[in-house]
């Protein structure tokens, strides 16, 4: 619930209504930063009995663009994805107080330039397909003023009390990171890439505490490595099987992607056989992602135990899994070749140059995503692609050539 109080704040900040604009593009504050806007907000609010953003849970926030209407919200999407990508540790601290005009009372968040960059990128990018008439959407990357709100709305009156009082205070000057970017519709979660992770969450999925706490865990883990990133890496000279999107218990899928099944229980039945009979239990398999679907489905782990060979999966879209050997993305070293392994090409990271294995396109957009990609350098598994079995490594490279 306190989420979604959050998410309404943002769109009343600067007095815009959410009913003004459908969308809105914002960055939940972290860590140290983020109690202590908390606990000096509901502070603000008590001592001098205004209501300015004060609820039963605040979650302190920076606006990046918005509040915006849209009619195309597919490109909307793939253009706050393709920014956000980007982007590996915005940072930003806190600077002092600020505020606009006597409306608004608001903490100067003093941003990175990658920080900033992000911003003006989502600026220049959504303002061409979108409506803001926000005058700082249109500002340039060192003009626009990052903050993040501690009072307004009913301030009259009390406004130079409250700027006098926060100037007896000093901020706390800590770098926090910024974790996940959020693209809300009318007030809800739409998307939220995690920077951390490198991956497009859906709204489950950006509330679930399991994968904020993944999330922090990357933040950790970079910051511990020098703030470089680690991918694990499957090494291997052994041959290996490839597949993707199999998709257990997704009656709709048969129709989407046309899949040559009656129902979901025969279409079950032949993709359990078929990895089966193909696969050996000391065989090195590589799953790109939605191993299951749909209401009512078994989990990812029962689908697995069924499976035979040595599998190491990679996560797809619609799925929590819990296995030691389940990743986001990884490396794999093969014959003297690397291949970045991912579900959603999409999210490959900015500068990989060499070849992608992916899944999540099934055979939907064959033209841009078919089996093999040389002028992209992308390998799609889904299993639409592979006669609904696995497929040797070893066969595709020799198709490549």
């Amino acid at each position: 619930m306190h989420l979604l109080n959050f998410f309404k704040s943002l769109f009343r900040v600067n007095g815009e209504s959410k009913k003004s604009s459908r969308y809105l593009i914002g960055l939940r504050l972290t860590g140290e930063t983020k109690y202590y806007l908390k606990n000096l907000i509901y502070e603000i609010s008590k001592k001098f009995r205004v209501k300015g953003i004060t609820r039963k849970h605040v979650v302190p926030h920076v606006t990046l663009f918005g509040p915006f209407s849209c009619n195309n919200e597919k490109e909307l999407i793939l253009r706050f994805l393709k920014v956000c990508k980007s982007y590996d540790l915005p940072a930003y601290e806190l600077e002092g107080f600020g505020n606009f005009d006597d409306k608004v009372i608001h903490v100067n968040i003093a941003p990175s330039d990658e920080l900033k960059s992000l911003r003006a990128d989502l600026a220049d990018s959504l303002i061409e397909i979108c409506n803001s008439v926000q005058e700082y959407d249109h500002a340039s990357k060192d003009e626009y003023k990052f903050h993040s709100t501690l009072a307004f709305k009913d301030i009259n009156g009390k406004f130079y009390k409250i700027m006098n009082y926060l100037d007896s205070r000093a901020p706390p000057h800590k770098k926090e990171y910024a974790l996940r970017i959020t693209l809300l519709k009318k007030g809800k979660i739409l998307r939220e890439y995690d920077i951390m992770q490198r991956n497009l969450l859906r709204r489950d999925e950006a509330l679930s505490k399991r994968g904020w706490h993944q999330t922090k865990k990357s933040l950790n883990e970079i910051l511990d490595n020098n703030g470089k990133r680690l991918l694990p890496e499957i090494k291997t000279s052994e041959d290996v099987w490839l597949i993707s999107d199999l998709h257990f218990d997704h009656e709709n899928i048969i129709r989407y992607c046309k899949r040559p099944f009656k129902n979901k229980e025969e279409m079950n039945k032949i993709l359990l056989e078929n990895w089966n009979n193909t696969v050996k239990d000391n065989d090195l398999v590589l799953f790109l992602g939605d191993m299951t679907f749909g209401r009512g489905r078994h989990s990812a782990e029962y689908w697995i135990k069924q499976l035979k060979g040595k599998i190491y999966f990679i996560k797809g879209n619609h799925e929590e899994v819990h296995y030691d050997k389940a990743y986001n993305q990884a490396i794999l070293d093969y014959g003297g070749e690397k291949f970045f392994l991912i579900h959603d090409p999409a999210l490959v990271q900015k500068d990989w140059k060499c070849w992608v294995i992916h899944g999540h396109k099934h055979n939907n957009q064959l033209d841009e995503f078919p089996l093999i990609n040389n002028k992209n350098k992308t390998i799609n598994v889904s299993c639409e692609l592979t006669d609904y079995s696995p497929i040797r490594l070893s066969k595709i490279l020799e198709q490549r050539r």
